[in-house]
């Protein structure tokens, strides 16, 4: 099946095989035939191009009311201009009179959804009215929501008898300039005491902040189009913080 649907066969379908064994053959053997069903549908037989290539990047159900801007063999639906299109073109391994291929389409799908920029991704294909045997692609992307904040309580006791709150606030935001990054910052504090016998013991508290952007790409090299179904991340860190103790 996947085997003659990246060879084009876009409407085949393994029930159109038919499996003959001939255990004559001796020596315990068994020769194994397949073969084509006679009345099979005649497209399940006819290899099929990608004719257009439609990319709806901002893609919603409500008012969605896009401009078309062509970039090469690429129509990119878009209200927003949500991501560059050099990064969201790098994505779609589709291309225009090329053989229509199951692992192309796979590999599409799972990369987009790979960029973390995007909620849902999918794809339907419409036979061309202008061209036999060709299908027109539509890619829908619907984006994640863009920015997120949360927020975490803690306690903790440890084995010298410090104890204490702690409290976490992380903040993500997707798409940060726009090419699929994912920016965050997370801010972190605690205060504990020391117990004792007597009213004495120590007390302590950290503060400390930290950022990452995590780049969808090799960075700061440039990227090439490479089909495949994973996406290379780049990851940069940047983190500071206080600790002190008080007697």
């Amino acid at each position: 099946d996947q085997a003659m649907e990246n060879m084009g066969y876009y409407y085949f379908d393994p029930d159109y095989l038919i499996f003959e064994a001939d255990s004559a053959v001796g020596d315990h053997r068994v020769e194994l035939n397949i073969l084509l069903k006679y009345d099979n549908p005649e497209k399940a037989h006819e290899v099929f191009k990608i004719g257009k290539i439609y990319v709806a990047e901002d893609f919603k159900l409500d008012s969605y009311h896009p401009d078309t801007v062509q970039h090469g063999e690429y129509s990119v639906l878009t209200m927003d201009n949500y991501m560059k299109p050099e990064i969201l073109l790098n994505a779609v391994f589709l291309h225009e009179d090329s053989i229509y291929s199951k692992r192309m389409h796979n590999y599409t799908l799972r990369y987009l959804q790979g960029l973390g920029a995007y909620k849902y991704v999918n794809a339907k294909y419409t036979e061309s009215s202008n061209k036999p045997n060709t299908l027109d692609a539509f890619l829908t992307l619907s984006p994640s929501q863009k920015m997120s904040v949360s927020a975490e309580l803690n306690a903790v006791s440890k084995s010298n008898n410090f104890a204490g709150p702690g409290m976490r606030l992380g903040f993500k935001s997707k798409n940060f300039f726009r090419g699929a990054e994912l920016f965050s910052v997370n801010l972190s504090g605690r205060f504990e005491k020391q117990s004792t016998k007597d009213d004495g013991g120590d007390t302590a508290y950290e503060l400390s902040i930290d950022t990452q952007l995590d780049i969808p790409r090799n960075y700061p090299f440039k990227s090439k189009k490479i089909a495949r179904p994973y996406v290379p991340f780049t990851s940069i860190k940047l983190g500071t913080g206080v600790y002190s103790r008080v007697s």
